[in-house]
């Protein structure tokens, strides 16, 4: 869909620029969404990729398509919880980029020169229509994006390493979902499971092997020590 003027709406999850006002709404100007969706409702639950155009190549165009585009990819993060990894692409002028990104942060192809190549030009458009799901970064037992009602997601039981032992759960809301922060991601769900009639509350933590682990943060976070020392730094007695 050819979307400039279309404002698609965040269900959760801001990005900080002006361009987008900070409240997750803005105008992607060509999107990916399934056919299932109508024309008087737009969301970024709903969209699958985007590609951002500009009329023509500068070093300042091409910098700030690169930063929208890190934007975007937070709004489908954070809107689309089943959404592991984000394809997009850059339109600049004579030049297409295609964009990659996770929730550990994100690269950018060398340029593709759209009237040198258009073989592959065509291509890489055709790849985004028609490719397989799983390949534009969705979990393979999805058939479309979904909203939160339709949303299912695959748990193992503690102590548990074979996939008979996944339990199949319905997502029943989004308690908190981080702003998909590049290297650190956290949301928290209600899910419930049908055959057990179980609800349970989730938390899916991702992040950089560089990073520390939720527990060694709550040690520090624990350590009378260190929390002496920042309220001396702080002239706090």
């Amino acid at each position: 869909m050819s979307t400039g003027s279309t404002l698609f709406q965040a269900r959760s999850g801001v990005v900080a620029s002006s361009k987008t006002g900070g409240i997750g709404t803005c105008k992607p100007d060509v999107t990916l969404v399934p056919v299932t969706t109508g024309s008087d409702s737009h969301e970024w639950s709903d969209v699958i990729s985007v590609i951002d155009v500009k009329y023509r190549y500068t070093e300042a165009l091409l910098k700030a398509s690169k930063e929208y585009m890190v934007e975007v990819s937070q709004l489908v993060f954070t809107n689309q919880v089943h959404h592991r990894f984000f394809v997009g692409a850059l339109l600049s002028g004579p030049e297409m980029r295609i964009a990659l990104f996770t929730h550990g942060g994100g690269a950018f192809s060398e340029p593709i020169d759209i009237y040198a190549d258009p073989v592959t030009y065509m291509q890489a458009l055709s790849w985004f229509m028609h490719t397989e799901l799983w390949y534009l970064g969705y979990d393979t037992y999805y058939q479309a994006p979904t909203s939160t009602e339709n949303l299912s997601l695959q748990l193992m039981k503690a102590n548990s390493t074979t996939e008979e032992d996944m339990v199949l759960t319905s997502v029943l809301s989004i308690i908190y979902s981080s702003i998909a922060g590049f290297g650190r991601t956290t949301q928290v769900m209600a899910v419930k499971s049908p055959k057990q009639q179980e609800t349970l509350i989730v938390k899916e933590v991702w992040q950089a092997d560089k990073l520390l682990s939720d527990g060694d943060i709550h040690q520090l976070l624990e350590d009378k020590e260190r929390l002496q020392k920042a309220r001396i730094k702080l002239g706090v007695f």
